[in-house]
């Protein structure tokens, strides 16, 4: 390629397009296309100011689709690269330390994206995927599977053959794989409950409902926790550490969902 000084250059293949090839370059996006007259690469830049590293996310079967990570500025997305007038544009998010895309939800078109860092301050740091484009985001590991963060390599990296599939590096523990528990695809939808009763008794989370109930226990990422029956009143979540969670219960005139604090 011309004109690279710079070590530790990656480069990076459109994959919808033959022989176009990106690199950041000193925070610069760099846009490589083969001259067959020439015989050689030519390429134009555009500023990527302020982005964390020089891995670049390109996504498959659009086009000079790009994502990178800002760190503390954000999800930088980049559209149009191939052409002469790429569009860098940034999602506000708290923290990006590296981004990746996966196959997208069911239902959806646009693949789901992956990323290391907080999407809001009040966020903890973990693995999060958006199905929404980076609207919306759903925490997938929880504090006592951090695997020290993502280390030197610097990856994250969803499955494009598999929703929910998604591999990242750690600190000294290689490659982890995390996926969706087999039939679960999200968190439950939120549903106002008319004939159940969650409430709090000193340091116990008591669970009153019409009958016997099969009921499942998920955290706020859509991580199934806990699942068992209750004979009317039972308490639950004994295991559970402080925090907010999502109860489904199956009653007799349909299942119920709902937010509970311990």
């Amino acid at each position: 390629m011309p004109d690279i000084t710079s070590n530790n250059v990656r480069f990076f293949a459109d994959f919808e397009k033959e022989n176009v090839f990106y690199a950041n370059v000193s925070n610069n996006l760099r846009t490589y296309t083969y001259n067959g007259t020439a015989g050689l690469f030519e390429y134009t830049s555009v500023s990527l100011q302020g982005a964390h590293n020089n891995r670049l996310t390109v996504v498959p079967g659009i086009s000079g689709e790009i994502w990178f990570p800002r760190n503390t500025g954000g999800l930088g997305r980049i559209t149009n690269a191939h052409t002469a007038n790429p569009s860098v544009t940034t999602l506000p998010l708290n923290t990006v330390t590296c981004v990746g895309v996966g196959k997208a939800a069911p239902g959806k078109t646009y693949p789901s994206l992956y990323i290391w860092g907080k999407p809001t301050n009040t966020d903890p740091t973990g693995l999060y995927r958006s199905d929404d484009e980076g609207i919306n985001w759903t925490r997938i590991n929880d504090d006592a599977h951090q695997f020290g963060g993502p280390g030197n390599a610097q990856f994250v990296k969803g499955d494009m053959n598999v929703y929910g599939r998604v591999y990242r590096s750690t600190v000294g523990r290689g490659i982890i794989c995390g996926e969706l528990k087999s039939g679960e695809t999200s968190l439950p939808k939120i549903i106002k409950p008319s004939k159940i009763i969650v409430s709090k008794v000193n340091d116990e989370i008591m669970l009153e409902t019409p009958g016997v109930c099969r009921y499942s226990i998920y955290s706020v990422s859509g991580i199934l926790l806990e699942k068992n029956v209750c004979y009317q009143t039972q308490t639950i979540g004994r295991t559970l550490m402080p925090g907010i969670y999502v109860i489904r219960v199956e009653t007799s005139k349909g299942a119920e969902t709902v937010k509970f604090v311990k």
